[in-house]
């Protein structure tokens, strides 16, 4: 996918991207069937991992200003401060900066969760992450009920009742469920009557090769392969979230997803959008869904001879930190939203921590 219309996704869901994790010891679901791991995650944080996701949140830190919000382009950035206060929360080192920049996020939910006049189910979620990955109520935030807010979006009538969200759910569809409905996990609304619209409409939007297109209309039409030269079919992006959101749920998918994120992974233990060459963001966003599901990324099954997802995620980071995205004939620049979507997946980290 062009880093274009990726962040153009991104900017649907939540004007970022956010990330989190189940917590160890719970059942996870895989292709139907459940399993509870007799161990905590397999998924370990190596002593390298710790500390280069420590440098990548140092540099994240470094970007958040008195007043408590992230400026990457000189004016202040409500969206990559909400990812920033996820990634600070998930690497642990900088928790002061957090706290400064989720005070920010409290004065700004009116602005931030308004998505063409109506509520965004995406930014009501992210903020309800980054409350409760610092330990805050989300239920008393900025004054306002973030989880009672965010249970209004939902669809109650038509083709896609239980979809959160009013918005076109076209670029956005799948991942913003996955993300709503593991902030509600992560508030303790978990498997109820209310949210079992929800988890079907998300079980049905799955394609039969495990993964998940952005929006199916059509859940009936086969999906059609995934397709990097045209952006179609089922994307390592949106199968991420879905899979986090059901797992939090403690919900079953159709379909196994490993074999998916197996075939669409790239000679280098990466993944990008659709398959094909391996990217910062999408490869994180796989590593935190295979944290969910307990499944090893060091694993010999996601192994590429001496590479595995790990070691590719780390070939983006800079030596500030940073991680840059790569593009063809571009210098490698430092990715505000590269490095904070890879912070927690280098912590081992997924939905919803």
């Amino acid at each position: 996918m062009s880093r274009k219309k990726s962040r153009a996704i991104v900017a649907a869901v939540i004007g970022g991207l956010a990330i989190s994790t189940l917590a160890a010891g719970g059942t996870a679901w895989a292709g139907g069937v459940a399993f509870a791991p007799s161990v905590a995650p397999r998924s370990v944080v190596t002593l390298p991992q710790l500390h280069d996701a420590h440098r990548a949140a140092v540099w994240l830190a470094s970007k958040v200003n008195a007043k408590g919000y992230v400026t990457f382009s000189g004016n202040p950035d409500v969206s990559d401060t909400t990812l920033t206060v996820l990634a600070l929360a998930a690497a642990g080192g900088e928790r002061r900066t957090a706290l400064r920049a989720l005070g920010y996020l409290r004065t700004h939910v009116t602005t931030y969760v308004n998505d063409g006049g109506n509520d965004g189910a995406g930014q009501l979620a992210t903020l309800i992450l980054d409350a409760r990955s610092l330990g805050e109520s989300p239920t008393s935030f900025g004054g306002t009920n973030l989880v009672k807010r965010l249970l209004k979006t939902l669809r109650t009538t038509g083709h896609d009742a239980g979809l959160f969200g009013v918005q076109d759910p076209t670029y956005d569809g799948a991942y913003r469920q996955g993300l709503a409905l593991a902030a509600l996990a992560a508030a303790g609304v978990r498997a109820t009557t209310q949210l079992a619209p929800a988890i079907s409409w998300l079980q049905r939007q799955q394609c039969a090769d495990g993964g998940w297109e952005s929006y199916r209309a059509s859940t009936t039409a086969a999906c059609s392969p995934s397709d990097p030269a045209t952006y179609t079919g089922p994307d390592t992006n949106s199968t991420a979230l879905a899979v986090q959101g059901l797992v939090a749920q403690r919900a079953r998918t159709h379909h196994r997803t490993v074999p998916f994120f197996k075939a669409l992974q790239s000679a280098d233990g990466g993944w990008g959008s659709y398959g094909g060459t391996a990217d910062p963001d999408s490869t994180a966003l796989v590593i935190q869904a295979l944290v969910s599901l307990h499944d090893s990324v060091s694993s010999t099954t996601f192994r590429k001879g001496s590479k595995d997802p790990a070691s590719a995620l780390l070939a983006f980071q800079l030596a500030d930190g940073a991680l840059y995205y790569p593009a063809a004939g571009s210098p490698k620049t430092a990715s505000g939203l590269a490095t904070e979507q890879a912070t927690p997946a280098l912590m081992s980290k997924a939905f919803p921590f």
